[in-house]
């Protein structure tokens, strides 16, 4: 007599995987792995970090060492807040960095070569979008708001007891907070570029010609259309959030409110993550 014998089969590692189900939190402490162990990652946060403190203390130390408002316009009697162009111009120069690390965190897995593996224990796709869009957006914000806030502190330091400006203001705080959002929204836009184009030369351009170079071009073409237009680029609208009192208000066109223009941002930042989304699930990786 013989007795059949049946020898369980190993199932593979990637079946095991998803039969357990892959829930989104693994796939966003996944793509948390991916960011913290790319070297790239911490070089363009420090560089995000650096341009916030380090251009607001400038344009602070223009401002208290020249009478005329550090020549930005207050000999010409318009009112100046050194507060409003500090956090202005540092995160109109930190915003690249942003955008281009949530270029960088997506076209380096193809260029890799890593996006299929991970596609692999992800079919479903969304999943790895979204979830490296939160990581980007929290990390970015979680970076950029305790610089803002140092830099506050080094330009109340360096403009002496007589700053326009303090934490008490709620505009000040509005603008402090709302720049840390609108620079993870601007990290999100990069990454879904980068699923857009797939490289990061190509996504890098078109970030730049979209949010630099677009809002500083459009406005010089004499059409109504066109300028009118440009008020509503993502960048214009999402930079409401942190204007403050005295940045250039007689020679600005934009009227809308802060959280307006934010929302309107938002907005942008939500489509083109249905755009990529659309776009990633219709392509091969």
């Amino acid at each position: 007599m013989t007795i059949a014998t049946t020898t369980a089969i190993p199932m593979p590692a990637s079946r095991a995987t998803t039969a357990r189900g892959v829930s989104w939190l693994r796939v966003a402490r996944s793509e948390w792995i991916k960011l913290r162990t790319t070297r790239s990652s911490f070089i363009l946060l420090g560089i995000t970090a650096l341009l916030i403190v380090g251009v607001w203390a400038l344009t602070s130390s223009g401002f208290r060492d020249t009478p005329d408002g550090g020549g930005f316009g207050g000999a010409a009697g318009m009112a100046v807040n050194p507060y409003s162009i500090g956090l202005a111009v540092s995160v109109g120069l930190a915003q690249l960095a942003a955008g281009v690390l949530g270029v960088i965190l997506v076209t380096s897995e193809y260029a890799s070569g890593m996006v299929r593996a991970t596609f692999a224990a992800v079919p479903a796709r969304l999943p790895v979008l979204v979830g490296k869009a939160a990581v980007v957006a929290v990390v970015v914000l979680l970076v950029t708001i305790p610089a803002i806030v140092a830099a506050f502190f080094l330009s109340g330091a360096i403009l002496g007891p007589d700053s326009p400006q303090s934490l008490a203001d709620p505009d000040m705080l509005r603008a402090m907070f709302g720049a840390g959002f609108y620079l993870a929204g601007i990290a999100v836009i990069g990454a879904a570029l980068g699923w857009l184009l797939r490289s990061a030369a190509g996504a890098i351009a078109t970030f730049v010609a979209l949010v630099i170079l677009a809002p500083m071009l459009l406005p010089l073409i004499p059409i109504d259309a066109i300028q009118t237009i440009s008020d509503y680029l993502p960048s214009v609208a999402g930079q409401q959030v942190f204007r403050l009192p005295g940045l250039f208000d007689d020679l600005t066109r934009t009227a809308m409110a802060p959280w307006t223009g934010f929302a309107i941002f938002a907005g942008y930042v939500l489509a083109s993550l249905v755009v990529a989304a659309i776009a990633l699930r219709k392509r091969d990786a």
